[in-house]
């Protein structure tokens, strides 16, 4: 088992006829991916196990492109930085994740939706599918509040505890920054 989250994009809530898988991240679910999946997240049937209950969660792929790039756009323009003084969002770092996720390219090819599946981190904690409905649950109302401390900062400039704690460390959200890939 790898313990990981990730992320895919399709073209369904129900059917996904297309998913092509984004990124993933290794023993949790970081802060990037849930700003991604900020627009309208609900639990919806998983697309890696087969399970009646909802345990992964979809949301609009559009908007959730749009926040994470004012998200990082704004903290390369006000060169945010954790204490130590390491500028989080490089130049380079941006045109990455501009050029990774362009938002028209992608609705062109038929992609509407981000889809997260958690799965295996709540297998690690629990073998209980009920149990794993509750936990994505919580996933969700985690990204709500995470959303709502984005538009914070997009307001103020200024990073709140809650993203200082999903930040961590400079080499831990660098790693976040380069997560993206297909496979």
């Amino acid at each position: 088992m790898a313990n990981r989250t990730y992320l895919y994009i399709t073209d369904s809530v129900e059917k996904r006829g297309e998913i092509r898988g984004i990124a993933e991240y290794n023993y949790a679910f970081p802060l990037l991916f849930k700003i991604l999946c900020s627009s309208l997240p609900r639990a919806e049937k998983s697309s890696i196990c087969i399970l009646e209950e909802k345990i992964a969660v979809i949301s609009d792929m559009s908007e959730g492109i749009d926040k994470l790039k004012a998200f990082l756009l704004k903290m390369k323009d006000e060169k945010t930085a954790l204490s130590k003084g390491k500028i989080l969002v490089s130049d380079e770092s941006y045109e990455n994740i501009e050029k990774f996720l362009d938002k028209d390219s992608l609705i062109l090819e038929g992609y509407k939706y981000f889809l997260l599946e958690a799965f295996e981190l709540y297998e690690m904690g629990t073998d209980s599918y009920e149990e794993f409905e509750r936990l994505t649950l919580g996933d969700i109302e985690q990204i709500n509040n995470i959303n709502k401390n984005v538009d914070t900062f997009m307001e103020t400039g200024e990073l709140c505890d809650v993203l200082h704690q999903e930040i961590e460390t400079y080499e831990k959200f660098q790693y976040e920054l380069n997560s993206f890939s297909e496979y």
